[in-house]
């Protein structure tokens, strides 16, 4: 697993288009621990030098597993250094984001 982390956040320094600033991390089976991989994932983002204070945002397809990944992220704050919020529509998510560069 700690191999599997730091090959994606190799992958993510590497970047992909000049200004982009879009990223995708990677695609994983039912069951195979995506929510904690993620959360992991994104603590080594929020420390990593080159990163400066990056803003992660989740997006799912399921309300359900939206509130499954906020659980798991929310117990994960201290890996995290900060406390996750969730957005509950579009325009609150809209209204999180403004102001972050």
């Amino acid at each position: 697993m700690r191999e599997l982390k730091g090959r994606y956040l190799a992958q993510t320094m590497k970047g992909g288009e000049l200004g982009d600033h879009r990223i995708g991390v990677v695609w994983h089976t039912q069951g195979a621990g995506k929510s904690l991989t993620m959360a992991f994932y994104t603590g080594r983002l929020v420390l990593h030098p080159t990163m400066q204070n990056p803003t992660i945002v989740v997006i799912t397809d399921r309300n359900d597993l939206d509130d499954q990944l906020f659980g798991t992220f929310a117990r994960c704050s201290e890996i995290l250094r900060q406390t996750p919020e969730q957005a509950t529509s579009r325009e609150d998510l809209i209204e999180k984001l403004r102001g972050r560069v």
